[in-house]
């Protein structure tokens, strides 16, 4: 994978977070080193969460669809803690994710709304962000590939 150059600036947190993922021998925490590392942590993170969410293949892509086109919060706990407001509002006023959410065909059916809700209450903070993260990862466009095979 090509390596890109960027200049970032890092908040008190990210510095303090770089700071504790840095080597145990440096004295100096290595920026390249840390960042690439917490961005490993969290993509791991996310595997294994999304591994147990309680949702059919169907009710995810109903979580794509509630949240294409989504202009997200840059707080990400109060994006998470409306999490359930969002699905609530897609399955009301969406056709197309309500019936895969609800896993139904008919698009004015609301038979197994209390069921979906039920599992979106159960969900942790982590599992909702794993799930804003899969939403975000599907609708950003990938870089095409420009070798030939």
């Amino acid at each position: 994978m090509a390596q890109t150059q960027k200049t970032i600036r890092f908040n008190q947190e990210s510095d303090q977070l770089v700071a504790q993922t840095r080597k145990a021998h440096e004295s100096e925490p290595n920026y390249n080193y840390a960042v690439n590392q917490v961005f490993a942590r969290y993509l791991v993170m996310c595997e294994y969460l999304e591994k147990e969410l309680p949702f059919s293949g169907m009710q995810m892509a109903g979580m794509v669809a509630a949240f294409n086109g989504r202009v997200y919060s840059p707080d990400i706990d109060t994006e998470a803690r409306a999490f359930r407001f969002n699905i609530s509002e897609a399955v009301q006023y969406d056709g197309n994710a309500r019936m895969l959410l609800l896993e139904t065909s008919d698009p004015v059916s609301m038979d197994g709304y209390e069921e979906l809700m039920k599992k979106v209450d159960s969900l942790t903070i982590p599992q909702i962000i794993s799930i804003i993260n899969y939403c975000q990862a599907y609708w950003t466009p990938k870089p095409k590939n420009l070798i030939k095979d």
